[in-house]
Order: C-alpha cells, then structure tokens, then sequence
C-alpha cells in the first residue's frame, strides 16, 4: 500500500504519487460516484485568462473560462456578451463599441464622469474620445420612451478607467431639453457614430418595438446625432422591413409598406414588381432604373411613360428573322442593313392595314413647324436628286434652297428720257450706248413667283459706273411703285427690301439715273432662291 499511497510530513498526500505537492496529488484517473464539492477554483494547471490566454476555469463565485463549450441542450442567460455586441431595450444596435455603467463619479448633467464594467478585468474602455453615445430604454408595453440620453465622450483618464462626458451637435442635455432621465448605474450606452474617425461612425439598428416597426437599419458617416436620427439621409445606406419611419422624413413616398431602401441593389436573379411607385429618376447609364414616373431605362435603351422608345450610343438592329431584311438605327440615322444589295432601300407604308392590300395609310413627314427641309444625297457620288414615280401633287410652293440667277442684256435696256431715239445698239456684244447726254433707262425683270432675291447688280463701261441704277417693284393695280434694291453701277447691292417676289400683286423693273453720252449698259443680274 506503501508503494501507492504516501502521507508527508506536511499533510500532502500522493496517490502514486511518491512525491506529492498538493493536499492531495493524484497522479492517474479519479472517479466520484457521488457529489464533488469545493470552496475554491478548478482549473487546468496551465490555465491563462483572457481572449489570449489557455486552457480553462471555474471560479468560487461561479464564473468560467473556456476554449470552447458545447451544450446539446437549452441556454438560459441573464445576460449575453459576445465579443462586444451590444444592445438597447426593446432594439438591438450594434455599434462601435458599448459597455454597461459600473459606476457615476460625476453626475453633472453634460458632463458625466463614470466607469464601465469590466468583467474580464483587462481594463478595456469600450468608446474613445469623439464616439457619439447612446443610453435608450422604455416602459414595458413599449410605446413611450422612458429614458434616452446621447453625448459623446470627451475625455478618457490617464489611467483608461474613467469617461467624462459631454453634449454632441444636435442634442441639448438636461432636463426639459432634449434628455429624458439621468443616467445610473446598469445603463447599457452604446456608440451611434464617431466625430472624427470615419472607422467608427457605422452603425446597425434592429427593433420590433419602435414605432412603425419592424426594421433592420444600417448606418454609416454618423459624424452628428442627426446623421443617425434621420436628420440626413445621405447615411442611411440601407433599410429593410417597414419603411414608413423613411416617409416621415420624405425619403421615400408616402405608406411605403414593407420593402427594401439602399444605395445600390446587386441582383443575381429575377426582380418582379407589382406596384406603380419606384423611387429616384436619375437615369442609368450603367444598369436599369424604373423612375417614379413608372419610366424604364437601361445604358443602351429606354422607355419613358409618355410611350417614348429610345436608343442610346449602340446600333440597333430591326429584322425579321430568315427573310435577310431590316432596318438599323445609329443616333439619328436609319437605314436598311440586313440585304446586302445596292438596290435595297427602306419602303414605307407599302402594303395596306396588316400586311394586306386594303385600308391603305397615308405617309407624312412633319417636323412640327411650317417649313420641312427634306435633303436629297449620299455618301457615294455627288449628284443629288429624287426621282419619283408616279404622279406628283403639291399643295403649295416647290422650293430649292439651290442658288440661282436671272440676267439680261443691255438690249432689255430702253431709253425713256428725254429722247428714246438717242442710244446706240451694239449688236456685237448685246449692249446699248447712250449717245447723247441725260438719257435714262428701265428694263422689265420676269422672276418666278416666291422667289427670295439675294444679290442684283448692273454692269456697264467704267464711265457708266458713276450713275446708279434701282429695282422697283410696282402694284398692278395702283402703279405705285417702290425701290428694292439700289446702287451704282457695277455695284453690287445685297440688302435687299421686301426680297420675295409678288407677281400677283406687283411687277418688277430696272430703273436708272440719266447716263452721259458714250455710257454703256451691258446687262443685268439677279441671284435668287427659290
């Protein structure tokens, strides 16, 4: 028995254990068929505390540490911490950090000093200086807010035991303020926002209790207490569940119901919707937006609720299939593709009411105002016209913005003061001559009704370049005549008066001032459009 069991001098007791150090060494397995009682730790004798420590233990006053547990059955807990997730009565918030008030030194209202509980005992502050904080509770039927007290920490002691602090931007501490209640001890604070470190300015609010309940709220750039009160909604990157509490603040419309409010929203499957109501009318250029006004719009396509169909920056084909024809659009050009024929072309009402040959439509081509310009030409050669087959009605002008001219000879020329007889003509070059002094000239202008005179000048000899000529225009029924255009000879004159032409109510003709003997006039012209 000697060889199993040894008794020292000191009252340790080994049990094949020749040498043992405690009250009782036990060097193998032990077994109890009945209670194990103890006044002190069990632990491992390697045991070190802390997130960083080793092995396990159970302490006198009950608490342990542990590598890891395994419970196959239920878990009642008073309270629950796990590695800094942290709560609010009634709504669940995680923040940047949080903590429970162990003790008020300093009760002064603004400037509370207290300290938190530590149960680990490493001396770890859950907030640092510039956290924006909150403490939040309510009555038990969970309509009325019984306390709620927000600051922001201003100071940390030297020892990193003891937080001062202090109001935050947005809410006025005290009584009859903004505060309802004092804090005391057992409060749970937890951190809403940061003043200064953009790391720790996030935050997650869960609540089934709050008004227009339930909702998951994620939160981030809370640099004020506003930012987080929905003061701005620039930091609400997301909301999910019941998203009236947003309407109140006209971020989305009026009794949203239950849905999902974000920044962004990355589908991989089918999105359905059933209502009438979106949210924003920026225009995509890099995915879809459906518009409040019910508008769709994708980067290359869109759909606007007035029945407008565009296209943006890609070609889009129109065919149909197997019959090699279609039509492609590119901006503001439309053309046939899919044949590969120089003789393919786009044909436009052709056939009558579904395909067939009855109830046929009429073509028109408007631009919304009284004048459409419609352009003849291509990229292939120079010449530019429309042929057309079949008969032509106009109902109204035909006009070419093309340039044209009218001229005439001097032999349109005739003298009318004071002697028609004194002129010389000059077969050779179709030219008149006066051949005595103060002979003047008229001659008749013919130009097509509607046309827009531009330029009109009279050429004659150098001698002649010192009197003027005019083209009047005369009512036909009054003779009351008036100039349009005047200047010297071989001087060109474009400011022209009432430019189109009337032959309905006028006619037109050249008149000159009276030209000295062997003054030449050798023609006339006139540029026009018509």
């Amino acid at each position: 028995m000697t060889q199993h069991l040894t008794i020292e001098a000191g009252g340790n007791v080994g049990i094949s254990d020749s040498s043992p150090s405690y009250k009782l060494d036990v060097n193998g397995t032990g077994r109890f068929t009945g209670n194990l009682y103890g006044g002190a730790n069990v632990q491992n004798l390697s045991f070190a505390s802390g997130f960083q420590g080793d092995k396990w233990q159970i302490t006198e006053d009950g608490d342990g540490e542990f590598e890891n547990i395994f419970i196959r059955g239920g878990l009642t807990a008073w309270e629950l911490i796990i590695n800094r997730l942290h709560y609010q009565s009634g709504g669940l918030i995680i923040g940047a950090g949080g903590g429970k008030i162990a003790t008020i030194e300093d009760a002064t209202v603004g400037a509370e000093v207290v300290t938190f509980e530590d149960p680990e005992g490493n001396l770890v502050l859950p907030f640092t200086e510039g956290a924006i904080v909150l403490m939040q509770d309510f009555d038990l039927n969970r309509t009325t807010v019984i306390k709620k007290i927000v600051r922001q920490v201003n100071t940390i002691n030297s020892a990193g035991t003891e937080i001062t602090f202090q109001a935050t931007a947005g809410w006025v501490p005290g009584g009859g303020n903004d505060d309802t209640g004092i804090f005391a001890i057992g409060d749970e604070v937890v951190a809403i926002g940061h003043t200064s470190d953009a790391n720790l300015d996030a935050s997650l609010y869960m609540s089934a209790v709050d008004s227009d309940n339930p909702f998951l709220r994620i939160l981030d750039g809370v640099s004020t207490y506003a930012k987080w009160s929905l003061g701005d909604k620039t930091t609400i990157k997301l909301q999910l569940g019941n998203l009236a509490s947003l309407a109140n603040y006209d971020i989305v419309p009026a009794a949203p119901g239950f849905g999902l409010y974000c920044d962004n929203a990355y589908l991989s499957g089918t999105m359905v919707s059933g209502g009438d109501e979106h949210s924003g009318d920026d225009y995509s250029t890099t995915g879809i937006t459906l518009a409040a006004d019910g508008s769709l719009h994708t980067p290359n396509f869109y759909v606007n609720v007035g029945g407008e169909i565009g296209l943006r920056q890609v070609e889009s084909v129109l065919f149909a299939q197997d019959t090699g024809q279609g039509i492609k659009i590119s901006g503001k050009e439309i053309w046939e593709n899919e044949l590969d024929d120089d003789a393919s072309g786009i044909t436009i009402n052709f056939h009558g009411y579904n395909f067939g040959d009855t109830r046929y439509r009429q073509f028109n081509i408007c631009n919304g105002q009284s004048d459409l310009v419609l352009v003849a030409g291509g990229k292939i050669g120079t010449d530019k016209f429309v042929e057309i087959t079949g008969s032509f009605d106009v109902d109204g002008n035909i006009r070419s913005t093309e340039t044209k001219y009218w001229s005439c000879s001097g032999l349109n020329f005739g003298a009318n003061t004071p002697d028609v007889s004194d002129v010389i003509i000059n077969n050779a070059s179709g030219s008149i001559i006066a051949s005595a002094a103060d002979i003047g000239f008229t001659a008749p202008v013919f130009l097509p009704n509607g046309a827009i005179i531009s330029a009109v000048e009279v050429f004659g000899n150098g001698a002649a370049a010192a009197e003027t000529w005019e083209l009047r225009r005369s009512t036909l029924s009054a003779g009351s005549a008036v100039v349009l255009a005047s200047a010297n000879i071989n001087t060109q004159d474009t400011s022209i008066s009432n430019a189109t032409v009337d032959n309905n109510t006028y006619h037109y003709f050249f008149n000159t001032s009276t030209l000295d003997t062997s003054d030449e006039i050798y023609g006339a012209r006139i540029i026009y459009t018509l």
